[in-house]
């Protein structure tokens, strides 16, 4: 239980500081709306950080165990965030809220990669997917999101933004790999992993 109260607490301070990264990309034009931060952000964070430590209790108990559909614990952010009222109108106008979906699809591919499930193809181009878009984001990311041509401190501001970003998103696909992870018990000895 208290591992599931870690990871809950874990999930949460995750979702906060995704919940930072997005108002400081809009910027000004950032608004906090409690509900839809609550139910679609900060709640979600919490259930997905206590699912992915559940299943990390349940591999230390059972190193061979499938828990492979713990590694889509991600999508509840998708669940909690798309039925909220006006969400999936604004979703399919102008592509606000489209986070709830890639957010969750990119950690669960990162954990896919970083676990060395699925063929080497599959895992090469997750990989590239999951670890390119970062540095799209940071190239391209000033065009779209800052309404005035960027000073250099904005330039060096939308950097630094992208690298809580960054991180956030390789914490996201470590926590992904644990379900994922196979391991075999040896006698009197800790779990080695599979090759």
């Amino acid at each position: 239980m208290r591992s599931i109260i870690l990871g809950a607490a874990a999930g949460l301070r995750w979702s906060a500081t995704m919940r930072m990264y997005m108002g400081n990309l809009v910027g000004d034009a950032s608004r906090v709306n409690p509900r839809n931060t609550i139910v679609g952000i900060m709640l979600p964070g919490a259930i997905t950080g206590a699912m992915l430590a559940h299943s990390a209790d349940l591999r230390a108990g059972d190193p061979e165990r499938n828990l492979d559909r713990f590694s889509a614990s991600p999508l509840v952010f998708a669940a909690c965030t798309l039925p909220l009222p006006g969400l999936m109108r604004k979703l399919l106008e102008t592509g606000e809220g489209s986070n709830a979906i890639a957010t969750p699809l990119f950690g669960m591919a990162g954990g896919m990669v970083l676990a060395g499930r699925g063929p080497l193809w599959g895992r090469i181009a997750a990989g590239t997917i999951v670890a390119g878009h970062i540095p799209l984001l940071a190239a391209m990311g000033p065009k779209f999101f800052m309404t005035s041509p960027p000073t250099g401190r904005d330039r060096v501001g939308f950097a630094v933004n992208t690298l809580i970003y960054g991180a956030c998103m390789a914490a996201l696909a470590a926590a992904c790999s644990i379900p994922l992870r196979r391991g075999r018990p040896v006698p009197g000895g800790p779990v080695q992993p599979m090759p």
